[in-house]
């Protein structure tokens, strides 16, 4: 399966400054389309008029200038039109009257010149739009720079997670023999669970580690470091097992669910976590030389294609808990927001408190940050049973315990 993707960037900041309202700009309406003949087709003989407007994700601009074309008995058209970068597709509106185009067809990825009259297109009655929402929200409002919508969004996410406890999450290191210190992808507050090669493992404090000798050993503890720059997990006694590690062998895009690999020989879970690039993903069965059923973007990473020889590595120390969200920054619109979608609705109100002390209404933007936090409040005491560990049932197979200072490492009691 693939992670379902969420709200993006721009969709957010849209939403935001539609109730300001400080809208950002727009895509530019194409320029006057060109015609020439289609050759045969299935035209009526007549003149007929044409209009183009460019559309993303958030909307359609007005129509360019209009152009005519007067074809012949069974003829057709080729209409031309510069497509605006920025957009991701065009509308072509028609008719044989100067300004009423009954007919309309749609390109996500449009040809040029795209054809018009030949048997088998299909068109649906429609109207250009008298105003243009084909909005930009990387740039600047009327009011609003787009630096400064993104501060607030950035602030807002930062605020969800210190008082939510964070976005519930799984990460991985692949483990070196002999070493015991490993750095974690991502920005983590809290880590909840660890496990070794499958094994769980006690999360102890670094008090219960014994420094004078190097000790290796499949069970033991594993105690953390979230307060520095860095998220810094550390095993005791030492990992005893260099995790596996190969290439892949064939191209991928941002949303295949399998990989194939040159050797997968040396990966010793059947399903668990790996490091695809800068990329954490969670494969669920490994068919020959092939990770499969695979669920994308974990930890904090997002999905992305890559090619042949993108290095793959088995992450056998897994972590569960919770971490900050990666931050957006200006340009990313089309960019998945990482946040629970419960976040969503409360970020909306704390940016809306900034843009209203911004206008000197303090005590709308004060009512506003107490609604966000209080949400945000009872959002996390919702989710509870995740903010924490919970107490150990007789369905699991084993337990570790820690062993203080001492230098045997832990008992694994199966």
């Amino acid at each position: 399966m693939v992670r379902i993707m969420g709200q993006t960037v721009g969709d957010l900041l849209i939403a935001v400054r539609s109730i300001i309202p400080d809208m950002p700009q727009t895509i530019v309406p194409p320029s006057t389309p060109t015609t020439a003949s289609g050759g045969v087709g299935s035209l009526a003989a007549g003149t007929y008029y044409f209009v183009c407007t460019a559309t993303n994700q958030y909307g359609e601009t007005t129509a360019s200038p209009s152009a005519s074309y007067t074809v012949g008995v069974n003829g057709a058209v080729n209409v031309t039109v510069g497509v605006p970068y920025q957009a991701t597709g065009i509308n072509f509106y028609w008719g044989t009257q100067q300004g009423v185009y009954p007919y309309v067809i749609s390109y996500a990825n449009p040809p040029n010149p795209v054809t018009l009259g030949i048997l088998g297109n299909v068109f649906d009655s429609g109207y250009p739009p008298a105003v243009n929402r084909a909005f930009l929200p990387d740039t600047d409002g009327p009011v609003a720079p787009a630096w400064l919508i993104y501060n607030w969004l950035r602030s807002g996410l930062r605020q969800a997670a210190d008082i939510s406890g964070g976005i519930y999450d799984a990460t991985g290191v692949n483990t070196t023999n002999g070493v015991a210190a490993y750095q974690l992808l991502g920005d983590w507050k809290k880590l909840n669970f660890a496990w070794f090669d499958g094994w769980i493992l006690g999360l102890g404090s670094k008090g219960d580690a014994f420094y004078r000798n190097k000790i290796t050993a499949l069970s033991g503890i594993v105690f953390t470091d979230l307060v520095s720059t860095n998220s810094i997990v550390e095993y005791y006694p030492a990992c005893n097992r260099t995790a596996g590690a190969t290439t892949t062998t064939a191209a991928y895009a941002a949303t295949n669910t399998s990989f194939t690999c040159l050797n997968l020989g040396f990966f010793q879970l059947p399903y668990g976590l790996a490091q695809i690039g800068n990329e954490v993903i969670f494969y669920q069965n490994i068919n020959g030389n092939q990770l499969t059923n695979c669920i994308r973007g974990m930890g904090g990473t997002s999905p992305v294609a890559g090619g042949i020889g993108t290095t793959v590595l088995e992450l056998n120390g897994r972590f569960a808990g919770f971490r900050f969200p990666i931050l957006p920054s200006v340009g990313s619109a089309t960019s998945v927001l990482d946040c629970p979608p419960g976040w969503l609705a409360k970020i909306e109100l704390f940016m809306e408190s900034r843009y209203r002390e911004t206008e000197r209404r303090f005590k709308e933007a004060q009512e506003l940050r107490q609604q966000f936090t209080q949400e945000m409040r009872t959002l996390a005491m919702s989710t509870n049973n995740l903010l924490g560990p919970r107490q150990v049932g007789e369905n699991y197979v084993n337990e570790v315990y820690g062993s203080g200072a001492r230098a045997g490492g832990g008992w694994l009691i199966p």
